[in-house]
């Protein structure tokens, strides 16, 4: 047994350090769940700071839309509240064309029959009456067929 006790104790310090080592490379290996639990709460973190960023970036998007929407509401109102006229206004205007009426009741008849005549040929265009009767246009399907040779 000739070691020199120096020695042992180097080589028991130099076994110590490397139990150690390994000890703690048995220990990161065993914690494989806790550091996997680190990184899930990490990623979690990261996903609820940004939607919550984004939330705040909607809310802000759609606080400000409302707040234009309003505004430009507020606007419409007040130019259809100048573009009307008022009660007043409606009534002086319609006592005048009452007045009108009164001192020239010949030219308010006249008014009438045109209105009458202009009126109804005006809608029997649109309705399709009178089609028939225009020159230049063949009867429709069905009608006049008496007048062509051979007809029944």
């Amino acid at each position: 047994m000739g070691q020199d006790p120096d020695e042992i104790r180097q080589e028991i310090e130099q076994t110590r350090a490397e139990m150690g080592e390994t000890v703690e490379a048995i220990g990161y290996k065993a914690g494989v769940p806790s550091r996997a639990k680190e990184a899930v709460a990490g990623k979690a973190q990261s996903v609820k700071s940004r939607i919550s960023n984004t939330a705040s970036r909607a809310k802000e998007t759609v606080t400000g839309t409302t707040s234009r929407a309003g505004e430009e509401v507020s606007e419409a109102a007040s130019r259809v509240s100048d573009a009307t006229p008022s009660g007043r206004d409606v009534k002086r205007k319609a006592r005048r064309a009452a007045g009108l009426a009164q001192e020239n009741p010949l030219g308010m008849a006249i008014g009438a029959i045109a209105l009458g005549v202009f009126g109804r040929a005006g809608r029997a265009d649109h309705a399709g009456r009178g089609r028939e009767a225009r020159p230049g246009r063949r009867p429709a399907q069905g009608q006049g067929q008496g007048d062509r040779p051979g007809g029944t």
